[in-house]
């Protein structure tokens, strides 16, 4: 019967008809068309789409909830506390609710089964209020009412009704329970109190209130939760109606439960630590069910991440997906059957939110887009609408995406059987099949739609987007041609080539070739290196089967046709061996965009006509391996390909790519400029074969421009030449340093008991003499041994010969360490050899006993007749003897040396 008859019936009879024409439309997925959430927010799904709408009048920082009637328009929202109308106001009595507007899911709308005029907002509360009004912690609904009088709805006497009086987290969720055709609204809770006493914080269980025809049941059904767990974490149940999850924030968990919605019971399913990856660990937030409940998703901590839960335990482990976001707050499926995300908070709205489109496929599949949906003058916070999870179940079921020359097969579920169905595939067909196939004509993105009508008679309209992948375009008959180079009809061909014919071809495109079309229509025989083939008849037919990314197949044909090549002549191309920025290795760089347009200007070639050139003829035929813009090789031969513009070759030539030679320029790094006169000058050369030298200081100033330079100073400099060589001058530039040596400086010259050492202060390698013939050592000091007393010259000369030789003299003194008065004529006397009134002016040399007393005194004439152990004609005995000599040098500098000898008999 339709609306109109019962209708009829309904002014003709009486009031008891009304009940059964609210009986006949009952709840589907349009109420959640709707979505009012955030700063001004909200979001609208009537077309399958969403649009983006700004006129909210509802700020909130995270709870929110939204519902519309049964043609999708919209009703009412809350934030648990305000109640308005679908015209932005705030509904009659719509104030002053007891939820908290920070809580992560409340409140809940669920509408009253069988009563389109009756909704239940049921929201929590955590904490005590005490002002304004005095609140207690728990569980409330408040009911909202639609009539004649109040056609915009108004909240009834029933309001902030305290159905657990005990503390309660915001975790609610609602599935349908089709047997009884109501709502299961599950809470979590305290447990009641045993003997009075409350049960100790982290303890909680699941509270379950059956929504009726008759309104709220009271008496709920508990059932425990086995485990410690915190308060934070949002609580979903799947669309499906199979499992329920919820996240405890606090321990970086998600809790999976088997649900069986006949006994209202939970088995513990598995427990997710939410540490996706190595050195990430998620505090989780929001979590949600794809549309087919087989894929979940959390999010906290700048990331959602997809879980596929239903792999435990099975023989592909189950694996995360990560995607980043900014501040993620709820997510919430919607009946187009994509996620979004909320971001933000109520002290940092955010003007997007992200999207999940595709949540039911694998890893990037799923098509995350962050921030793609953007509002006005509206904004994101923490927290999205939700709704009766089975509000969400009904779809269209479509096979996979696939190519236009396919048939799509669709299917329907729904959380209540289907008594019809009318598709329209948005190309004007239509079917009334419960499982159609269909068969589009043109490739691109369809919507499908289906109009269901459910057991409680109620409509719904469903949408789709499906995907026909576009088959590879290329047309039968066309030709392949190749510039004969050689005149015999026969060439090489890369067959791939063909792809420049096609349209809009793919590189991601894959082709095959055959030499029939039975053996591409049956893949058999493919012809090998497609890329270098010779035809064997001119022309010659060739078939191919393309296969695009998606898999989809075009099987066609072409021809292979040989042309007698345009033997065009091309000028040579010369550049110089520096070009390349490597000196002396032969190579130059050549610009192969300047000889493009030089070969356009010297054959008048078309500017629609292609330009390329190729390393040899096999690439230059079969275009594998073109030459960039710029190429760096030795001298050799090119190849240019021209071919009009439909990819027809005209012509194939080669040309000469020279480099000229190498620069001479024997310019070392650095040059020393020596003692002239020890080394001659040094006479830098700028090459015989160069035409231009310019010599520079380090100033930048020119000081030459002749072939010979002679470097005086020291300093930084430069020289840069040119040559001329085939057309084309070519010029090099070289740095190089002139230092001029000092003659080194005697360090230290010390000589004393048989040995000088000799150390200097120079920039260079020594050696060291004391005749100034045979000379010693390699480095900055050196010591001479068993050198006679007496005067000695030093020498000291540079290893390179290009420092000045330095000398000095010195005096050797030697003071015996014993002697032997015996007259046997060797030894008789004690005596310092050496002195010298050359070096000293005064001598004293005093000689003691071991006792100090002082037994003989000489000068420097004494000394020449030294101490024979005799002293007031007393011979001494043999012993230990110690001397004190004061020296006075020539500068009057007292010098003091002090020691022992033995007098041996």
């Amino acid at each position: 019967m339709s609306n109109q008859k019962l209708l009829y019936f309904f002014n003709r009879h009486n009031l008891t008809l009304l009940v059964v024409l609210m009986s006949v439309f009952c709840f589907s997925q349009n109420e959640t068309n709707n979505w009012s959430f955030g700063v001004n927010a909200g979001l609208d799904f009537s077309n399958g789409d969403v649009a983006v709408l700004n006129d909210r009048a509802m700020v909130t920082p995270a709870g929110c909830a939204s519902i519309s009637d049964n043609d999708g328009n919209l009703l009412f929202y809350t934030n648990g506390q305000t109640v308005w109308n679908k015209n932005h106001q705030i509904m009659l009595n719509g104030e002053g609710l007891s939820g908290e507007i920070d809580g992560i899911q409340s409140p809940l709308i669920v509408p009253k089964p069988n009563d389109t005029s009756t909704y239940f907002i049921f929201y929590t509360r955590q904490a005590v209020l005490t002002s304004p009004v005095y609140y207690l912690p728990g569980i409330y609904y408040a009911e909202v009412k639609f009539d004649e009088a109040n056609p915009f709805g108004y909240v009834t006497v029933n309001k902030d009704v305290r159905i657990a009086e005990i503390e309660a987290t915001n975790r609610i969720a609602a599935i349908h329970h089709p047997q009884s055709d109501t709502i299961r609204v599950i809470c979590m809770t305290k447990p009641d109190p045993v003997f009075g006493v409350m049960i100790p914080d982290g303890e909680f269980i699941f509270r379950i209130f059956n929504v009726t025809p008759t309104g709220v049941n009271l008496t709920p059904v508990k059932r425990p939760i086995d485990r410690s767990i915190t308060r934070l974490g949002a609580m979903k149940i799947a669309p499906d109606g199979s499992y329920l999850a919820f996240a405890d924030s606090a321990s970086q968990k998600v809790y999976f439960y088997s649900y069986n919605n006949e006994t209202i019971s939970f088995e513990p399913y598995f427990t997710l630590p939410t540490v996706p990856a190595f050195g990430v660990f998620i505090n989780p937030y929001g979590i949600e069910f794809s549309q087919d409940s087989k894929m979940f998703y959390y999010s906290g901590d700048g990331y959602v991440v997809q879980f596929q839960y239903r792999n435990i335990g099975g023989v592909d482990p189950a694996e995360y997906y990560l995607m980043p976001i900014e501040n993620p707050g709820s997510i919430q499926l919607s009946r187009n059957g994509k996620i979004y995300i909320a971001q933000g908070n109520s002290s940092n709205p955010n003007g997007k939110i992200s999207v999940i489109n595709k949540p039911e496929k694998i890893g990037e599949e799923c098509l995350f887009i962050a921030e793609s949906v953007e509002f006005g003058d509206a904004a994101s916070t923490k927290g999205l609408p939700m709704f009766v999870a089975s509000y969400l179940r009904s779809r269209i079921i479509p096979s996979k995406d696939d190519c236009v020359d396919v048939a799509f097969s669709f299917e329907l579920d729904a959380y209540r059987q289907i008594l019809s169905v009318e598709w329209d595939f948005g190309d004007g067909a239509t079917s009334t099949d419960f499982n159609p196939t269909h068969l589009f004509s043109t490739p691109g993105i369809h919507k499908v739609k289906a109009r269901i009508i459910m057991d409680n008679n109620q409509a719904v309209t469903l949408y789709k987007d499906v995907e026909a992948y576009p088959l590879p375009q290329l047309a039968p008959n066309q030709t392949l041609t190749q510039c004969d180079t050689d005149v015999d009809g026969i060439s090489v061909f890369n067959l791939e080539n063909i792809k420049d014919l096609a349209v809009h071809a793919d590189p991601d495109f894959i082709y095959t070739f055959y030499h029939s079309l039975d053996d591409a229509n049956n893949d058999i025989n493919r012809i090998p290196d497609s890329q270098h083939y010779t035809n064997v008849s001119n022309p010659e037919e060739i078939f191919v089967k393309i296969v695009s990314s998606k898999g989809c197949v075009t099987i066609t044909n072409f021809y292979l046709e040989n042309y007698q090549a345009n033997a065009l002549p091309i000028s040579d191309i010369y550049v110089c061996e520096s070009s390349d920025d490597v000196l002396n290795n032969s190579e130059g760089k050549f610009n192969i965009r300047a000889k493009e347009l030089d070969i356009r200007a010297e054959l008048a070639i078309p500017a629609e006509f292609t330009i390329t050139f190729y390393a040899n003829l096999t690439d230059a035929q079969t275009k594998i391996s073109p030459l960039d813009r710029y190429h760096t090789s030795a001298t050799t031969v090119l190849w240019v390909r021209i071919e009009d513009d439909s990819h027809n070759c005209f012509g194939v030539m080669p040309f000469n790519a020279i480099v000229n030679s190498i620069i001479d320029l024997d310019i070392e790094s650095q040059y020393t400029i020596c003692d002239p006169s020890v080394q001659p000058p040094i006479i830098l050369d700028g090459g015989s074969s160069n035409y231009s030298w310019i010599w520079k200081n380090q100033s930048g100033s020119i000081i030459s421009t002749q072939r010979f330079f002679q470097p005086t100073q020291e300093g930084n400099y430069s020289i840069t030449v040119q040559k001329q060589e085939n057309g084309i001058s070519c010029s090099l530039t070289k740095e190089f340093r002139v230092i001029k040596v000092a003659a080194p400086e005697f360090l230290e010259v010390r000589a004393n008991n048989g040995q000088v050492f000799v150390s200097v202060n120079g920039n260079s390698t020594y050696q060291f003499s004391l005749d100034g013939i045979n000379y010693f050592g390699s480095g900055n000091s050196y010591t001479f041994s068993s050198v006679a007393a007496g005067i000695h010259t030093v020498y000291v000369k540079d290893i390179h010969n290009c420092e000045k030789s330095i000398t000095t003299q010195i005096y050797m003194m030697t003071i015996p360490n014993y002697f032997t008065p015996n007259n046997d004529g060797i030894n008789e006397e004690w005596k310092i050899f050496g002195l010298s009134k050359k070096f000293y002016s005064g001598v004293e040399i005093q000689i003691f006993d071991r006792y100090g007393k002082l037994l003989y005194n000489m000068d420097m004439n004494g000394n020449e007749y030294g101490w024979p152990g005799i002293s007031d004609k007393r011979l001494y005995p043999a012993d230990d003897y110690w001397y004190k000599i004061s020296l006075t040098d020539l500068e009057n500098k007292l010098i003091i040396k002090t020691g022992h000898f033995s007098l041996i008999r």
